[in-house]
């Protein structure tokens, strides 16, 4: 006979070491604990660990057990576990000298929780045995099964079965069980094996073989089980098995096993679709052919194409479950989990497989095999998952969603009808390199407008950033200036006749023509510190709201220019005039938007898919109830500002198919640069840069004339022959220079009132220019006349007003107009941290000069040796003068940083889960920092480089997350957020 122990009769919390000794074993180092196996409270004990050894890194848990005897010659043990998959660990059974008789290795099975291990010594020399395994994986012990050596050495044996739980049949498939023959004391001969107690509804199918041979010390059979079609689901139920011994030699008494048998209720559950989004994503989407397919579903594929997406940028795959058949109780019958993995060429992507990020919430949705609108709809449903960065390179993936069962196994109630439906296959998602875009952006004040106050990009950006497919780490965005447009704010009129002699109306949208032209004046007039040649993004926000409209506009050499409104709607604002930088119009001709496209079926700017903010997981699901536009478009309720509007398919796909098509890079790298500011090598001779807006009904209105000194002539294409000339004439008003045909720029996009010239003259003698004036088809339309005496600027000084904590400077100068003229003098401000062999624009007031500016210590990069200088501009809108002040030290600042997803503290994920980490920080000279330079790290401890990581946070509890940033001086900032990892607590998903 054998001894079975299942622990169940010890208290919760009791250490066991002799409370065995009269069943003839000892155990050392056990605690008995509830079974970590169960999903709800079970009486069910087992014993659990209380010793670890080997290193801190890898602990490994052992029990260890001793033996009364020392002539054991079967043990055998069964142990569950909390993991549904990876848990196991080792028996090794030793004679009475501490020699080891065996080491065996177990495991839990995939689907299961519990794990099946035994030894047979011929010898019967087993003294004592230990279970061991790493503590992360270890499993419990639930029972244990050893021969006892007392009884008289006759031939015997015992019927020993493999499976710790209940054995559930159902009609519809067959349950196998395998029963080991334990021979003891030398047993040998057959054994006849029958069923002698069935159930009511449970069938007996076979038993394989009905008589069991000799096959050494240890034989087994296999029982194979079914119901009848109409057997009621209950409790669990006792099946007896029999054996009988042929002959003497195999045994003198026969024995029985009784096994718990439950009918089960059939349930069936499936994946029905998977959503790859990055915020948009067709209304449709692929699904299986038949629910069992087991083959790869094209993404591209079925009634709806999905969207390509940016590659390198964050991506969210939901992937939906339902419930195709309910068992007849009612209720969802088991647990499921969810995990993704990714292959690309036939390869496992690393990382793989990706658990959920929140529980897997399965859908009543019976009679579809499809991803239903009210289950797509739900942003709970499904499960949902981040993809690492390595996932979403440029190319092609294949993605496999898998349920599975973390219930107890097997399960002991219902029975799943058909698990090939449990997996979907997503082939050919298709990801695309981007090129990078980058937005230079200029705070537009308003003293009237919150006394001046214009938000940071990173502020105006949050929110729009998420809409272009542009991979994460090449979307960048950094301030560089301070513009006041006070006068352009209040301006009623301007000039705007021949020779300046009329004036015509200002509105806002002529407003936001004047505010482009300066910023265009304040970037151009600067680029030899904005990198002009990668096709930066250039915005000006400010605060203004109706005021100044916003506008976009496109002049030679692809210098893009904007200016929005940076607050109450910065989607809508912002990202609009951002679409219109990368060759977007507006979406839809209703709603009295100007210069927009077709957008059938009515004209409004629909979305047409489903829209999903990927960092909050806010979905935009169109119904009957709501409907989303384009952010290009001009629908949308009056005052109801972001809510009603998001990127649209069709405007995704256009600005996808912008920025891979743009010519990137965009000439031969060793070509010289387009914008020669300073390029002494090319030419030094001095010149004249002349700029004019074109007003549709005709008028032109000159916006620049400046001197610029080593700028090459402007040698852009224009797009049809140009009835326009320059004439550059001295102060007697005899011509000097004449330049024809001006190029016109008819590129403006929608929203943009005029069209530009623009013009660089090359002259001998700066000295003696006295006028410029515009000619059409011969005709004058516009002129500006040099005053003979320039301005004097003079007394440049510059402090910082608390050395203690460096906040603001304060920028003094004395300038005044030494003659009339009829425009007022305009003042620029330009900072060098290297004793002026380089200057940055940093302030522009174009229409006024008040002798003093305040500068955020932003603006000042760290200077030392006296090498730090202020260098003021004036223009009376012809002569240019400037000075500059005495050298200073400038403490810098260290740098900015910020983590931008996870998008806030406190959010919380299930242990396991793939968390996706993007951040961005720039140091004092405002230069984006990047690869080695950011540093992540989850509770001090560090998992990754770069504005792109991710991690797993394997076990729950709240953590640290935080991305260090170090700049060129060694100076160090920190941003972090607390996150959370947490197994209870959430919506269990239950129907």
């Amino acid at each position: 006979m054998t001894t079975r122990i299942d622990f169940d009769n010890l208290p919760i919390g009791t250490d066991v070491t002799t409370q065995y000794h009269s069943r003839g074993v000892m155990v050392h180092k056990g605690r008995i604990a509830s079974d970590p196996s169960a999903s709800t409270p079970t009486p069910n004990k087992v014993l659990h660990a209380t010793e670890y050894r080997g290193s801190a890194e890898f602990p490994e848990a052992v029990i260890g057990f001793n033996f009364i005897r020392h002539d054991h010659q079967y043990i055998a043990m069964t142990a569950v576990s909390n993991r549904a998959e990876g848990a196991g660990g080792m028996l090794k059974a030793f004679d009475s000298t501490g020699r080891v008789l065996i080491e065996r290795d177990f495991g839990v099975p995939p689907g299961s929780r519990s794990a099946f291990g035994e030894f047979y010594s011929p010898t019967a020399t087993i003294a004592s045995f230990e279970i061991a395994g790493l503590a992360d994986r270890f499993v419990d012990i639930d029972s244990l099964v050893f021969d006892d050596p007392t009884e008289p050495l006759t031939p015997d044996f015992q019927l020993v079965s493999t499976n710790p739980r209940a054995l559930g049949v159902h009609h519809s498939k067959t349950t196998e069980v395998r029963i080991n023959v334990v021979r003891i004391h030398g047993s040998r001969g057959a054994i006849r094996v029958f069923a002698s107690e069935v159930p009511d509804g449970v069938v007996v199918s076979s038993i394989v073989p009905h008589y069991v041979t000799d096959g050494g010390d240890l034989s087994f059979f296999t029982l194979r089980l079914t119901a009848t079609r109409d057997a009621d689901a209950g409790l669990a139920r006792p099946l007896v098995i029999a054996a009988e011994p042929g002959i003497r030699t195999a045994g003198t008494v026969p024995h029985t096993i009784s096994l718990e048998v439950v009918i089960q209720d059939a349930y069936d559950v499936q994946i029905v679709g998977m959503e790859v989004t990055q915020c948009i994503q067709a209304r449709t989407l692929p699904k299986k052919p038949t629910p069992q397919s087991t083959a790869p579903v094209p993404y591209q594929g079925g009634e709806s194409p999905q969207v390509f997406l940016a590659a390198g940028k964050l991506t969210v795959v939901r992937v939906f479950a339902t419930w195709r058949q309910l068992p007849r109780s009612g209720s969802p019958p088991t647990t499921y989990e969810c995990r993704l993995w990714g292959r690309r060429n036939g390869e496992d992507l690393p990382g793989g497989p990706l658990s959920s990020l929140r529980p897997l919430r399965i859908g009543i949705e019976r009679g579809t095999d499809g991803v239903t609108d009210a289950l797509r709809s739900d942003p709970r449903a499904g499960a949902i998952f981040t993809l690492p960065v390595a996932w979403t390179a440029d190319g092609a993936i294949e993605l496999t969603a898998q349920l599975i069962n973390i219930n107890l196994w097997p399960t002991p109630d219902a029975i799943d009808l058909e698990p090939r439906n449990d997996s979907f296959t997503l082939a050919g998602v298709v990801f695309r390199a981007m090129r990078p875009v980058e937005v230079v952006h200029v705070k537009m004040a308003i003293e009237a407008c919150d006394s001046g106050y214009v938000n940071q990009i990173s502020e105006s950006i949050q929110g729009c950033r998420t809409l272009f497919p542009v991979a994460d780490n090449h979307f960048t965005a950094r301030d560089v200036g301070t513009m006041h447009i006070d006068d352009i704010y209040a301006m009623t009129k301007e000039s705007c006749g021949i020779f300046g002699w009329a004036t015509c109306s200002v509105g806002p949208m002529e407003r936001g023509d004047i505010a482009c032209d300066l910023l265009r004046d304040f970037v151009d007039d600067n680029s030899a510190s904005i990198d002009l040649d990668n096709d930066p993004l250039i915005l000006g926000t400010h605060a203004a709201g109706g005021a100044i409209n916003g506008n976009t506009s496109r002049s030679f050499l692809c210098l893009t220019v904007s200016v929005a409104e940076d607050r109450d709607r910065p989607l809508t604002s912002v990202a609009h005039e951002l679409g219109h930088a990368v060759d977007r119009s507006h979406a839809g001709k209703a709603c009295s938007a100007p210069d927009a496209v077709s957008w059938p079926p009515d004209d409004r700017g629909l979305i047409q898919g489903v829209g999903l903010d990927c960092r909050t997981l806010r979905l935009l699901f169109p119904d009957d109830r709501n409907e989303f536009f384009d952010f290009m478009s001009y629908c949308g309720r009056e005052g109801s500002g972001d809510p009603e509007h998001w990127i649209s398919r069709r405007g995704w796909r256009e600005t996808l198919q912008h920025n891979l098509h743009f010519e990137w890079p965009p000439r031969d790298p060793r070509a010289p640069p387009r914008y020669l500011v300073g390029d002494s090598s090319r030419t030094s001779a001095p010149g004249i840069i002349v700029q004019a807006r074109v007003r549709k009904e005709g008028h032109v209105i000159l916006t620049k004339v400046a001197p610029v000194v080593g700028r090459a002539p402007i040698q852009a294409e224009a797009k049809e022959e140009s009835a326009y000339e320059i004439i550059v004439q001295d102060r007697a008003l005899n011509e000097l220079h004449r330049v024809h045909p001006v190029p016109i720029d008819d590129a403006a996009c929608a929203g943009d009132a005029r069209s530009s010239l623009q013009a660089v003259v090359l002259v001998k003698d700066y000295s003696e220019i006295g006028a410029v004036e515009i000619h059409k088809d011969s005709t004058p339309v516009a002129r500006r006349v040099r005053a003979v005496h320039p301005p004097i600027v003079k007394d440049v000084k510059a402090h910082l007003d608390s050395a203690d904590n460096p906040q603001q400077w304060t920028v003094t100068w004395t300038a005044t107009s030494q003659a009339e003229s009829e425009n007022p003098l305009s003042v620029k401000i330009d900072y060098s941290s290297n004793g002026g062999s380089s200057w940055t624009p940093r302030y522009y007031h174009p229409r006024r000069n008040e002798g003093v500016a305040k500068l955020p210590n932003l603006y000042f990069s760290k200077a030392t040796g006296k090498s730090g200088m202020v260098r003021v501009r004036v223009s009376d809108g012809f002569n240019l003068v400037s000075a500059v002040s005495a050298g200073f030290d400038a403490p810098g600042y260290s740098p900015i940083v910020r983590i931008i997803t996870p998008a806030a503290s406190g959010q919380a994920f299930l242990p396991g889960a793939f968390v996706y980490l993007h951040g961005e920080a720039y140091d004092d000279r405002q230069e984006y920092l990047t690869g080695k330079s950011l540093i992540w790290s989850l509770d001090d401890k560090e998992i990754g480089h770069g504005n792109v990581a991710g991690t797993k946070i394997a076990q729950a509890g709240s953590y640290s997350i935080q991305l260090k940033a170090i700049d060129s001086h060694q100076r160090v900032s920190i941003a972090m957020i607390k996150v959370v990892a947490k197994s209870e607590g959430w919506d269990d998903g239950k129907v």
